[in-house]
């Protein structure tokens, strides 16, 4: 577990290839959420916005397909 800790994008990289496993297709739904926000959200200033709702592999992917973007995350949590 150390190895994860150290270095998080060879955690990202082993949590990926364990969820490929599982979802076959999983990068072609990546892709296709991310078509959607292209054709819905265009424009210079359209962000993405991450509801923390993972790893960040939705985000990553987001980012590399839209570098011009800003990022923004967001940690909110439900409280009571």
């Amino acid at each position: 577990m150390a190895p994860y800790v150290i270095d998080p994008v060879a955690w990202q990289e082993s949590w990926d290839r364990q969820q490929e496993g599982y979802l076959p297709d999983r990068e072609e739904r990546f892709a296709a959420l991310l078509d959607t926000v292209e054709a819905v959200a265009a424009g210079p200033g359209v962000a993405v916005l991450d509801l923390a709702g993972g790893t960040g592999s939705i985000s990553l992917r987001a980012l590399r397909r839209f570098p011009s973007r800003r990022p923004r995350w967001s940690t909110w949590t439900r409280c009571c």
